[in-house]
């Protein structure tokens, strides 16, 4: 099925609940930003990095590893897909003023059509959702996304932790 290869750095884990039609999405790190990531902490030379790119799997992106194993998880109810639980959101827009997010469970829905919604989408949270969506789209039908935002006191001190909930809801 899969070709050996070295280790990529990426990290992908998630919780899949298919009788809920639910991925709990709990860490994750692409390949790619791990080398970025490898790169900006150790200084790598262009040349090195650029090497490094050429030795990525095929398959590398979050919506393309969460699917193939929802769907074997899931098996003939892989077209039930119903909520993608994005957990510890780690992203810059939280950090613009304008969405800056205060907002305890049960939070703040965006729903389709807002401009908040968009830029919601189009982070690499969202983003990675949206090619799940239209890679998956024979399976899973045409679907609209509500996104919620929210917030919780995090175990550490002076820090918040920022969830976001994408209801996949049946056009």
């Amino acid at each position: 099925m899969f070709l050996p290869q070295d280790p990529s750095g990426g990290q992908f884990i998630q919780s899949y609940i298919p009788v809920s039609g639910t991925i709990m999405a709990v860490e994750n790190v692409s390949p790619q930003v791990n080398i970025a990531m490898d790169n900006h902490q150790n200084d790598f030379p262009q040349a090195t990095t650029q090497q490094l790119r050429k030795q990525l799997p095929a398959m590398q992106r979050w919506s393309d590893i969460v699917w193939y194993v929802w769907a074997l998880t899931a098996k003939d109810k892989a077209g039930d897909l119903r909520y993608i639980f994005r957990d510890h959101v780690i992203d810059q827009i939280f950090k613009v003023p304008a969405y800056t997010l205060d907002f305890k469970w049960p939070g703040k829905t965006f729903d389709v059509g807002t401009d908040d919604r968009k830029a919601l989408l189009g982070t690499p949270h969202g983003t990675g959702i949206a090619y799940l969506l239209a890679d998956n789209k024979k399976t899973l039908g045409k679907r609209s996304l509500k996104i919620t935002c929210f917030t919780s006191d995090s175990f550490r001190e002076k820090v918040t932790d920022y969830f976001m909930l994408f209801e996949l809801v049946r056009v």
